[in-house]
């Protein structure tokens, strides 16, 4: 008897470029042609380390831009977090975001641009939000 439940079909798995590209469609300006970004690896594309690697730089990419401004206390706090852990130039640990960076062929300074400009469209589209919502009442 298993712990799990067991299904039928298993679930599909991405193989790393299916994920490069969902990653760049998320996080790449629309002016950016992504055959300009290489976030490929000729060794071990598939290896559970670089999976990691890749996981933990998305999911901080994510939680800046997307939750900076939101109305959770906690998902601002995170997005925050993210956000300095972002800016940090510290390199002197394998998993900080400059090593991450360089792991994949990204320009941290790039990334960084990209953040900022999500945070500041969403905080613009907040601020919209909030005047039409006054101008209403």
């Amino acid at each position: 008897m298993s712990l799990f439940p067991v299904s039928k079909k298993a679930p599909a798995r991405l193989n790393p470029e299916e994920i490069d590209r969902i990653v760049e469609r998320m996080i790449m300006a629309s002016s950016v042609d992504p055959s300009q970004v290489t976030m490929n690896q000729p060794t071990s594309p598939d290896s559970p380390e670089l999976g990691l690697h890749r996981a933990i730089l998305f999911d901080a990419v994510v939680c800046a831009s997307r939750h900076y401004g939101s109305r959770s206390s906690a998902q601002r706090a995170e997005a925050r977090s993210a956000l300095r852990w972002i800016e940090s130039d510290d390199e002197s640990y394998f998993l900080s975001f400059v090593p991450l960076c360089h792991r994949f062929q990204l320009n941290p300074s790039w990334i960084r641009r990209l953040v900022r400009r999500a945070i500041r469209e969403q905080s613009a589209e907040a601020t919209a939000a909030a005047a039409t919502t006054a101008a209403a009442a």
